[in-house]
């Protein structure tokens, strides 16, 4: 067992402060060289006729998106998106439908579970700032990366259907 005399323990004591300095500066150097933020966008476009609620991206609650529109806007924490393929969990629930005859949701006791492991859309946009999920028609979940709001509405892949109230109220 070894044992340390008085200026011993002094100079550990020493040491260990500035080997703490050291690290806390480097890390905060780090953190202000760093201009990515710490949390990444969630953003959903529901193509489907059905309201989906409870939608979760690798357990980050996104919210809901309604039928033929969009919605959902959240956040979660930043991800390592460095070249390697990545694939995340969706989970969501399917609601009402919505009935475009008569521009309401119809209330039909649908309450269906999905899950689907969705690839990223590859090759990754450096800066990316959100994730942008899309709900297919035939079921399909499909993501992608984008960097800035604008990129946001520019990817959306179909048009609301004109028949859509979204049309009516003139938005």
């Amino acid at each position: 067992m070894m044992s340390f005399s008085a200026t011993g323990k002094w100079w550990l004591g020493v040491l260990a402060m500035v080997m703490l300095v050291i690290a806390v500066a480097g890390c905060s150097r780090n953190s202000v060289k760093s201009d990515k933020p710490i949390f990444m966008g969630l953003f959903g476009f529901n193509y489907t006729d059905r309201y989906l609620r409870f939608v979760r991206v690798d357990g980050n609650y996104l919210g809901g998106l309604n039928a033929y529109l969009n919605g959902g806007s959240s956040s979660m924490g930043r991800r390592k998106f460095n070249g390697k393929p990545v694939t995340i969990r969706v989970t969501w629930e399917e609601g009402n439908r919505y009935d475009l005859a008569t521009n309401k949701h119809v209330t039909d006791g649908h309450a269906l579970r999905r899950e689907a492991l969705v690839d990223l859309k590859y090759p990754y946009p450096k800066d990316a700032t959100t994730l942008v999920l899309h709900f297919l028609p035939d079921g399909a979940v499909e993501a992608e990366l984008v960097v800035g709001m604008g990129a946001i509405w520019a990817a959306r892949r179909m048009p609301v259907p004109e028949e859509h109230s979204y049309h009516v109220r003139g938005y």
